[in-house]
Parts: structure tokens; sequence; C-alpha cells
């Protein structure tokens, strides 16, 4: 199978493009592990997969609208 090919295939069994499904699971596991307020954003970045604590949080950021210090708050 071709990689054109896979990502056609799994864009329309999952609805969004490969790229885009590993990141959503990567912030689902930072939520998790942000719910431990014991972990620090550093540790939970690299936990999930980031490269940085900013990439982290950008990414965060952009797919929840508030960054990830902020979000551990809310209730």
């Amino acid at each position: 199978m071709s990689t054109f090919h896979f990502a056609k295939m799994f864009r329309v069994s999952f609805g969004m493009p490969p790229h885009r499904y590993v990141a959503a699971r990567r912030i689902e596991q930072a939520e998790r592990l942000l719910r431990n307020r014991e972990n620090s954003l550093a540790t939970v970045a690299s936990a999930c997969g980031f490269g940085s604590q900013s990439h982290f949080s950008k990414a965060f950021k952009a797919t929840t609208g508030v960054p990830p210090g902020e979000w551990r708050s809310l209730p």
C-alpha cells in the first residue's frame, strides 16, 4: 500500500489525517496527565511525545483553546 493510499484510507476510516489523529491522542493523554497536579508541564510534555514544553503548550492551546496551566485550574 502506498503512503498516499494509506493516508486516504485512514482519513476515510477516522475522519482526519494520520498526523492530526496522533496529535489529538497526544492531547487527550496530556489532559489525563494534567489532572494529577504533581506532574509538571515539562513532564507531561515529555510523556506525550512533545520535543519541548513550549511546543506542547502551543499545541495544547491550539487544540483546547486554553494553555495547559490554565486548563489544569478549570473545574
